[in-house]
């Protein structure tokens, strides 16, 4: 149980809710805080809104642990390969667009349009070309 920062148990009013709440938080209790937190279980009744003012008190003392401890070792990476892969994508977008301008591409398209070049091998010769 990794996954959540904070458990909801729905329909709070049903049988076997209790239960369920309990055996999520025997998971949660077996592993260690997460940078600090420990994931919460909640139960609420939608229909009713009964635990609805609990679970909002829950999130924001959640948000005040992520702005005091500032970004968790997950979020981190997280943001980080967000990073890398909005600067893969501009990065592709910029490098095809400067290739597909280039007269080396024109030549190959010509080439590959009639036959007498496939599109592996032309984009080989424009990848190895424009090193």
């Amino acid at each position: 149980m990794e996954i959540g920062d904070i458990f909801v148990v729905n329909k709070a009013d049903k049988e076997n809710a209790d239960e369920t709440a309990q055996e999520i938080y025997a998971m949660i209790s077996m592993g260690e805080p997460v940078n600090g937190w420990r994931p919460r279980v909640l139960k609420t009744v939608a229909t009713s809104g009964d635990g609805v003012k609990a679970l909002a008190e829950a999130i924001q003392q959640h948000t005040e642990h992520l702005r005091s401890s500032k970004l968790s070792m997950a979020a981190r990476d997280k943001v980080r390969g967000e990073i890398l892969d909005a600067s893969k994508r501009y990065f592709d977008d910029i490098t095809l667009k400067e290739i597909e301008n280039s007269t080396a591409f024109k030549k190959v398209l010509s080439r590959v349009e009639k036959r007498r070049m496939d599109p592996y091998t032309a984009a080989r010769v424009l990848v190895e070309g424009s090193r």
